[in-house]
């Protein structure tokens, strides 16, 4: 039983690696297609529904981890508020 099922999972780690590697492929492009659209676009200082300071696609970095947040759910409904 246990057996079978870490054979199973020692085979499908190649295909898991692809994957993910797909996955930053596909964030980082659109990092980079965020960055340069929309790096120069004012925020007010107003704009409270987010934490300005790493929300935005002002920087690569941060676009990143805003795809990230997009990505997995987290707080993506208060990026998009403001």
């Amino acid at each position: 039983g246990i057996q079978i099922l870490l054979e199973t999972l020692f085979y499908s780690l190649p295909q898991m690696a692809n994957m993910a590697a797909f996955l930053v492929v596909i964030t980082f492009s659109f990092a980079v297609l965020g960055v340069d659209m929309f790096a120069k676009l004012y925020i007010p200082p107003d704009a409270s529904a987010m934490d300005n300071n790493y929300a935005n696609f002002q920087r690569l970095d941060l676009a990143v981890m805003m795809l990230t947040r997009f990505l997995t759910f987290e707080d993506w409904v208060g990026t998009q508020r403001d």
